[in-house]
């Protein structure tokens, strides 16, 4: 993910984004309110 990826939180969301030539891309949003090991292997 240290492709120039960038987060920021909003309330109970992760939100992982990267800059691109046309904007904003968001590549993954994440409730911080699951359990953390899932972030890498959402199908759990």
């Amino acid at each position: 993910m240290n492709e120039g990826h960038r987060y920021l939180v909003d309330g109970n969301y992760k939100i992982i984004y990267k800059k691109i030539s046309e904007g904003i891309l968001i590549t993954d949003v994440f409730d911080t309110r699951q359990d953390p090991k899932k972030i890498n292997n959402p199908k759990r």
